[in-house]
Parts: structure tokens; sequence; C-alpha cells
């Protein structure tokens, strides 16, 4: 099958060269960045093959070698290009990483067996190994190199050093074990220090302050994708306590204030515009019903014999309250 490129983006298609590829959105980057990829898979003769050896090559093994069984395929250690394994694409995002390994594994499977002189199971065998190929963000990629020796370079692991696969499965197990904590007993047995009726309190406060269990999750799961272990988040409260004048370690109870600064502080930005948009919109729906106000509010008021009716309480909130600290604002915002 033969794929059209112009001139300069067949440039970029030497594979004995190194190349910078510079041009603006919807020029066939992504394209030629696959084609190129693809290529470095298929081309028996290659810089990259004439200067390096051969990196060790694990049998394949499991689904991939049920498609293409042993006969209809080239061997790892014969293959006369390289593995999957052994080219590295590196991307800014998870999203553009994605986009790449799916322009690949669509160019891999159009793959004309006769022309590039390789078996019908060899398309199978590099599309099976494209699945564990180091196609992802530069953080995701040190990790993988490390992760096998993170028992000497850190005693507590650090959340740079969780694939990004396995990131939010732990987050997700981290609040559900912290949602099921009821006594004491299951605090200890979570692994809680300190105060375990005082992690159930403050947890209970902290669904209560943000408006339920719900909206209490989302701002977890903001925070743990940010710091996913305790030392990360120890370090960042024991700075935030320095500059508040406090000095604290994990065996006393944190001020308050410095997990609502920590829960505010990301919201700094946004939360008074996004305030003040929701003001002004209720602002409106007020005046148009002060001015049915005996016919709608006061009659409202007489018949249940109060004043204390939610419409009040909007315009107590919408009119009269201010709050200065983020939190607040939040809680105003909730």
């Amino acid at each position: 099958m033969s794929f059209p490129f112009n001139n300069s983006q067949l440039m970029g298609l030497d594979l004995d060269k190194h190349i910078a590829i510079d041009a603006g959105a919807g020029t066939g980057k992504t394209t030629v960045m696959a084609e190129r990829y693809v290529q470095h898979l298929l081309a028996q003769h290659q810089r990259a093959k004439e200067l390096l050896p051969n990196g060790p090559r694990t049998p394949l093994q499991g689904h991939g070698s049920l498609r293409a069984p042993a006969r209809e395929r080239t061997g790892l250690v014969e293959w006369k290009g390289l593995l999957p394994s052994e080219v590295v694409a590196i991307t800014f995002t998870r999203k553009a990483a994605a986009e790449l390994r799916s322009r690949i594994r669509s160019r891999l499977s159009k793959t004309d067996i006769n022309l590039h002189s390789i078996n019908s199971g060899d398309v199978e065998m590099l599309l099976t190994s494209l699945e564990d190929a180091p196609i992802s963000t530069i953080d995701a990629f040190l990790a993988k190199l490390v992760t096998p020796y993170l028992d000497i370079l850190s005693a507590q692991p650090a959340g740079q050093q969780i694939s990004e696969v396995r990131s939010p499965m732990l987050i997700s197990e981290t609040i559900n074990s912290a949602w099921r904590i009821r006594t004491n007993i299951d605090a200890e047995e979570a692994g809680v220090r300190g105060d375990p009726y005082g992690f159930v309190e403050s947890r209970n406060n902290l669904a209560i302050l943000l408006g339920g269990q719900s909206n209490a999750e989302t701002v977890l799961s903001g925070l743990l994708n940010t710091s996913l272990f305790v030392e990360e988040t120890k370090r960042s409260l024991s700075e935030k306590s320095k500059a508040k004048g406090i000095i604290w370690d994990d065996s006393r109870l944190l001020e308050p204030d410095i997990i609502l600064d920590m829960i505010g502080e990301p919201a700094a930005e946004f939360i008074e515009p996004f305030n003040n948009q929701i003001r002004d919109l209720l602002n409106q729906y007020i005046d148009l019903y002060m001015e049915h106000y005996s016919s709608y509010v006061l009659d409202c008021e007489s018949k249940i014999e109060t004043d204390k009716t939610r419409f009040n309480q909007l315009v107590e909130l919408v009119r009269n309250t201010f709050p200065e600290d983020n939190i607040g604002k939040l809680q105003w915002g909730w």
C-alpha cells in the first residue's frame, strides 16, 4: 500500500538522519512521525541497526502468540528491523501519546507483507509488541525505567514513579478505603497514624464543608493527582505550616487552616470571577421576582406564616454574603 507524501514530508522519513519538524497544525506532522516509526520497525538497513547492537529480545507470549503462531512469524531475535520496545516516542501529553500510538497501529495494520518480504504473522507480532512500546510522556518513560529499582532509589516512592495506568486506580482505591473507615479499629487497619478518631471526624467535616461525599471525592482526587503519596503531602504540609509560623510533624494534629488553604489555594485564580458571574445571574433572577413581590413573595410568606423561605435565603446569600477567603468563596459557590 502506498502513502503519498510531499517532498518536505519525505525528508522526515530519512531514517539515517536526525531531523526536526517545524510545521503548523494540520500539516501532517503526526502522520510523518507514525510513518517514520513504522519504517524503523520494517527497515532492515538503518543507522540505528548499524551502530547499535540489538537489546534483549523476549520471546512473544500470550494472546499475541496465539494470533501469530511461531511458524507464521519471524523470531524476535532474527527480526531484521527494530522492535516497538526499541523505539522511543516521547510526547508532551497523554492524549498526544494515545493519538500517536493509534496512528502507528493503523498504519502498521496496512503493511504490505509482499512489499517488505515479511511473513504473514509478522505484522501481528509487531502490533502485539506495540501495546507495551515506550510511546508516552517523558515522565511515564522515565518512570518505567526506574520502576525496577524503586527500592534502591527511595524507601518511600513518589507519585512521579507510578505509571500513568496505575495512578488513577491507586487514587480510587485510596479514596474508597478512606470512606469505608467507620471506627478506630478500621482506621488502624487501614494504616491511619496519629489520631484515628480525628481522621474520621475531619473526613466527615470535609464532606459537610464541600456539600457532600461526591464533592469531597472530587477535591481529594485533584489533590491526590498532584501528590499521590504520604511523604509528598507531608512535605507540603510542613512547608505550609512553617510559612504560617507553625512547627508541625506527623505526630501532632494539623491545624485545620492548613488543610483549608491547600484546598482553597488552587481555586484562587478562578473562584472570584466564577462567583461574580453566578451572583450577576442570580441578581437578575431576584430582580425579576421582586417586580412581583406582593404576588409571589408576600403571598407565599402569608400562607406558610414565616419569612424564612428559600427565596429570602437566596436574597441573603446573593446580596449580603461576601466571603473574603478562598474556602468561604468555594462554600458560597457550592
